[in-house]
C-alpha cells in the first residue's frame, strides 16, 4: 500500500451472500462476514481515518461488475 501526500491506491470488495474479500492493490487484505444488507444492488462507501490528523480522500473510476456464481 502507497502511503503519503499524492500517494494512490486501488481498492476493492468482492461480496457473496453475507461474505466480504477487501482488497487493496489486488492484494487481499481481509475477510469479514455480515448479513445486515444482503441484498441485489445494495452498494455504499465509507472513509474515515485512523488518527486525528485531517486528510482528504478523492474517489475515480469506480466500477461495478456482477459476477455469474
Amino acid at each position: 500500500m502507497m502511503v503519503g501526500l499524492g500517494a494512490e491506491n486501488r481498492l476493492g470488495v468482492m461480496a457473496h451472500g453475507d461474505t466480504y474479500h477487501l482488497y487493496v492493490n489486488g492484494h487481499l487484505i481481509a475477510e469479514a462476514n455480515d448479513d445486515s444488507y444482503i441484498g441485489a444492488y445494495r452498494i455504499g462507501y465509507f472513509v474515515r481515518s485512523a488518527t486525528e490528523n485531517p486528510f482528504t480522500v478523492n474517489f475515480d473510476n469506480m466500477a461495478i461488475w456482477l459476477l455469474d456464481e
